[in-house]
């Protein structure tokens, strides 16, 4: 593939993303979206995403551990961790996985 095409390729995806992303959101009720957001408790909120940043601590600590190689530092660990979760909840059929390797 020529870089031009990569280049075309890339455009016509953000394209059909970004058009994905606008029907996605002109379809939604928010009044609903509003009224339900006005509901959360906070308390309950801050609880469920200092468990979620925790889970990911855990994740890192538990791949330093398996990690044969040393001198790699907590931080880059958990930006692969983290990346790693981002793509397995993002790509379909656990093709995320891949992203671990």
């Amino acid at each position: 593939m020529s870089k031009t095409q990569k280049i075309v390729t890339n455009i016509i995806s953000v394209i059909f993303s970004f058009a994905v992303v606008a029907y996605v959101l002109y379809q939604q009720d928010w009044n609903a979206i509003l009224v339900t957001l006005q509901q959360i408790n906070l308390n309950w909120l801050i609880l469920a995403l200092f468990t979620y940043a925790l889970n990911y601590v855990f994740r890192t600590l538990r791949f330093q551990l398996l990690l044969p190689v040393e001198n790699v530092s907590f931080s880059k660990l958990l930006s692969v961790t983290s990346l790693y979760g981002m793509y397995n909840y993002l790509l379909p059929a656990k093709s995320g996985e891949v992203t671990f390797v």
